[in-house]
């Protein structure tokens, strides 16, 4: 909008039926995010893929011998396998059958947190590392492998499969040893395909431009609520980079500890940014000992739970509930808050969703639910559906702001105060009666209990909303709140909504 406008402009506040139709339309959006979120692509190729297998704690030179009678070894699943001390066995009958598709030659591929001997009806087929008794014998292997099966090996029908592993240099219990025992067509690159991680990393382009755009909106604006998004948004994408990195490198598998720690540290710090956007949206009083009460509990929770999956898992199921209730209880409290309304129904999906599957919520639900809501709250504020912060209405605002000079404190009524105007580490206190006091605390720093009627406009100044009798726009979307006495103050794009709707009171 160019030129001047009249604060009496054709913007108008949303009316709570406007507020609960657009956050029913995200519901509907994130609904189909999480739904999407449980389509993943088959692995290509594949023949034969292990679900049970038998497993022995020990080391015998003639465990790979196809004719050993192993009738007394633990049966289990490949997806309960777990570390074991020393060096162990697995045994298992794979079935070529007629017709399979791709046709040879094939190829075993191998994934997970250990180093394997691996023996094919009784013959040495290659290693994955080098095994060992202990971590100073054993050479960490690859996270995967892939090794080849001669075509004279691969003829149609049973055959044996004798894997000789060892994981000394693991050092905690993780959820699934095993990650992949498959049979497929021959490929020489072992790591996970990169369709695997085909859409998560066409997201992680959004992560970064909401990153940005949140961050230019804290800039203009200081507003809190921005800058949690804009960390949400960054914690997010170097979690979901950390997720897509085995598609480019087949680390030692001694190394997933830490990219799984670094996937549980920022799915944490990614939760904890929504649990204070919240606080900062509610102003409840209690809500900063609540969060660091929820973040002991899901700390505790997780540390008593294996592997980092489920401790991630764990993580964000509990701080996720604590940003729900936060949400739910703010929005009893105060006119609907249509960012607040979106963080609910965010939580409510990674909860059930985590219940449903886990595995489902860190591979692709967090990702895909996560990105509908950033942008959609980034849209209804740059379309101005949604100011950038929300104006408590608090029944203890400050009526008086208490300024220290050298040996006395001097006392300023709020109902004199013109405006607030950041100056460095300090802040200035412009007066009605053109006085300027000079307080020694930051603005951000006063605005966390801010005034009475006061809002914080731009990201260097806050209004008494009393004085305010008009707002002015110029070229380049440039707003101004005309104060009383003459004066003019930078409004925002983002808040300049939150003055037309006081003025239209």
């Amino acid at each position: 909008m160019n030129g001047s406008a009249s604060s009496n402009g054709s913007s108008k506040t949303m009316t709570s039926h406007q507020t609960f139709k657009l956050a029913g339309l995200f519901y509907l959006l994130l609904l189909l995010a999480a739904t999407a979120s449980f389509y993943l692509p088959s692995q290509a190729g594949v023949i034969w893929s292990a679900n049970q297998l038998k497993l022995k704690a020990g080391d015998q030179a003639d465990y790979s011998n196809p004719t050993f009678d192993d009738h007394d070894w633990t049966t289990t699943d490949v997806g309960d396998v777990r570390a074991m001390q020393g060096v162990g066995w697995i045994r298992v009958a794979v079935d070529i059958p007629a017709g399979s598709n791709p046709i040879p030659p094939y190829a075993l591929f191998l994934s997970g947190l250990f180093s394997a001997e691996v023996y094919w009806d009784g013959q040495s087929m290659g290693n994955k590392g080098q095994v060992g008794a202990t971590s100073d014998t054993e050479v960490a292997g690859p996270i995967d492998s892939v090794l080849y099966i001669p075509e004279s090996l691969s003829a149609l029908g049973r055959h044996h499969l004798a894997i000789r592993i060892s994981s000394g240099h693991l050092g905690y219990q993780p959820q699934n040893l095993i990650h992949r025992l498959t049979v497929g067509g021959f490929q020489s690159d072992p790591r996970r395909q990169l369709r695997y991680y085909a859409l998560p990393m066409i997201l992680s382009g959004g992560f970064l431009l909401l990153v940005l755009q949140f961050s230019k909106v804290f800039h203009v604006t200081g507003s809190r609520s921005a800058l949690s998004l804009a960390f949400m948004a960054l914690f997010v994408l170097i979690q979901l980079a950390s997720e897509v990195s085995r598609s480019f490198v087949a680390y030692p598998y001694d190394w997933h500890l830490v990219r799984s720690a670094v996937i549980w540290l920022f799915a944490a710090g990614t939760v904890l940014s929504l649990n204070c956007l919240a606080a900062f949206r509610t102003g409840h009083r209690w809500s900063r000992p609540w969060i660091g009460l929820a973040l002991v509990l899901a700390l505790a929770a997780s540390y008593m739970v294996s592997g980092f999956d489920n401790k991630t898992v764990m993580m964000i199921n509990i701080l996720a509930l604590a940003f729900v209730v936060l949400s739910l209880w703010g929005m009893q409290r105060q006119s609907p808050d249509l960012t607040l309304l979106a963080t609910s129904g965010l939580g409510i999906t990674w909860l059930v969703t985590g219940r449903i599957s886990g595995y489902v919520l860190l591979d692709s639900t967090f990702y895909f639910t996560s990105i509908t809501y950033l942008s959609m709250v980034w849209f209804w504020i740059s379309h101005g559906r949604e100011t950038v912060e929300r104006t408590q209405v608090s029944t203890d605002a400050v009526a008086s702001i208490y300024v220290k000079h050298t040996g006395r404190t001097e006392k300023v009524p709020v109902a004199s105060v013109l405006y607030l105007k950041a100056c460095g580490n300090y802040t200035e206190i412009v007066c009605i009666d053109d006085r300027t006091v000079l307080h020694h605390q930051r603005l951000g720093q006063i605005m966390e209990k801010p005034p009475e009627q006061f809002l914080r406009v731009h990201r260097s100044h806050a209004v008494n909303l009393a004085f305010v009798h008009g707002l002015r726009s110029s070229e380049g979307s440039r707003y101004f709140a005309q104060l009383q006495g003459g004066s003019e103050v930078p409004v925002s794009r983002y808040q300049a909504r939150e003055v037309r709707a006081f003025l239209q009171k």
